[in-house]
């Protein structure tokens, strides 16, 4: 979603992002990176987001104003506003998926645009899939697919199993087990699948596990492997369904030579 029209220029950058050019090509946002006058204002911050679309209420004929306001965190930073209401136009054709009334931000009370656009009988069946392309640096690039209201069946092939949300705030479900080489864990926990999540988060003693067996080493407390680095699958067992992640799934590009493969900050 596109900052309002209002958004300052207050944001600021992890020092990792700011300290390694290669890990923040990898990991942060293009302005942390940049060394470029064109993401400062005169005060000497990061103007974020003068570089982004602006949304402007004032030219919308269907925008209304909500009360109230949020704040939400991230790994590497925040968001924080107003909420509005308007219609949302997935695509520029007549055709275009409209979904009116949307409320926008995503907490409790407020529908999102998905399943808004379910109760309103916009969609053909009511889920959607997503299809993450591999690529290198992520700058500019095609990055994947949305399909809504449908299976991607070019990019994703068919279902393999549903699994029941543990919890309505995230799309977290259980998993029963993570297993690679020879090692195995059936210590069910919680997983949640975020599009947004530039790596792979785990509890400390699992992850520290996986790594060792796919032979990774840390480095800035992340666990990299090199790219040219073959090991076993890392299984994910879902709903009593086995899921294999190969090597060449996560050897994708560089930074410095090596590939980031999990991340843990200790989370148990």
């Amino acid at each position: 979603m596109d900052p309002d029209i209002t958004c300052d220029a207050t944001q600021t950058c992890d020092t990792r992002c700011t300290d390694d050019s290669d890990y923040c090509e990898k990991l942060c946002d293009e302005y942390c990176c940049s060394s470029g006058d064109d993401y400062y204002n005169s005060d000497g911050k990061i103007s974020s987001c003068d570089s982004k679309n602006k949304f402007n209420s004032s030219q919308s004929s269907t925008y209304k104003q909500v009360g109230g306001s949020f704040r939400i965190g991230y790994g590497l930073g925040f968001a924080d506003g107003f909420y509005g209401n308007d219609t949302v136009r997935l695509g520029n054709d007549a055709n275009a998926l409209a979904i009116q009334n949307q409320t926008f931000a995503q907490v409790d009370g407020i529908v999102p645009p998905l399943i808004n656009a379910i109760n309103q009988g916009l969609l053909d069946q009511p889920i959607f899939t997503v299809y993450l392309a591999s690529k290198g640096s992520f700058w500019h690039h095609f990055g994947g697919l949305f399909t809504y209201g449908g299976l991607d069946t070019v990019n994703c092939g068919n279902v393999t199993g549903y699994v029941n949300l543990t919890s309505p705030t995230y799309y977290q479900f259980p998993m029963e087990g993570v297993s690679v080489g020879n090692y195995s864990t059936t210590n069910s926990k919680d997983a949640i699948s975020d599009t947004g999540t530039s790596l792979i988060y785990g509890p400390t003693e699992i992850v520290d596990e996986i790594a060792n067996r796919v032979g990774a080493e840390k480095v800035m407390g992340y666990y990299v492997v090199k790219c040219t680095k073959k090991y076993d699958p890392v299984t994910f067992t879902i709903g009593g369904q086995q899921y294999n992640l190969t090597y060449n799934v996560f050897n994708t590009s560089t930074i410095r030579g090596l590939e980031p493969v999990f991340v843990c900050y200790g989370r148990n």
